[in-house]
């Protein structure tokens, strides 16, 4: 049997936001401690969404537990739950930014609750010339939206990568 080896180009680090109704009152400039999250309501994915993993595992090696009072597979679905009222989500900014713009949730980064944002693909065998193109295209748009600020807590996993145009 033959070993799977994977080839991994990071991309992007992005801060997790915990996100709730506008009632909640977060702020995107006053981040919440842990501590504070372990406390909230929360929708979370089921196991073993990794999202899910970061989050409960960034919780009990602070000494917590979460809050976790209903389970979704769906985003879309828990950011209608989020906006209705009493429950909250942690997802990036990436997922929820159109919904914080248009006051729908209100969110406030989560203090050291961060993901990686990687490209994988198997060595088994050859990457299609369409699948670099995509990949390559995919880490330059990572790098713009870092750059010009819109991604608003992701930050360069490396300062700049080979086929990143840097201007």
């Amino acid at each position: 049997m033959q070993q799977c080896r994977l080839h991994v180009t990071p991309l992007v680090n992005e801060g997790l936001f915990i996100a709730g109704s506008r009632k909640r009152g977060f702020s995107i400039s006053h981040p919440e401690k842990l501590e504070r999250v372990s406390e909230l309501p929360l929708i979370q994915n089921t196991h073993p969404n990794a999202m899910r993993i970061i989050v409960d595992a960034a919780l009990s090696r602070a000494g917590l537990q979460s809050r976790t009072e209903i389970e979704v597979d769906a985003l879309d679905m828990m950011i209608e739950l989020a906006s209705r009222g009493d429950y909250c989500i942690i997802a990036p900014y990436t997922a929820i930014h159109g919904h914080v713009q248009d006051g729908t949730l209100s969110a406030a980064p989560v203090e050291n609750l961060r993901v990686n944002w990687q490209v994988v693909t198997s060595n088994s065998r050859p990457v299609s010339v369409a699948a670099r193109v995509f990949n390559d295209m995919l880490a330059a748009r990572c790098h713009a939206l870092v750059r010009s600020k819109m991604w608003k807590t992701g930050k360069f996993l490396y300062p700049a990568l080979p086929f990143v145009d840097s201007s």
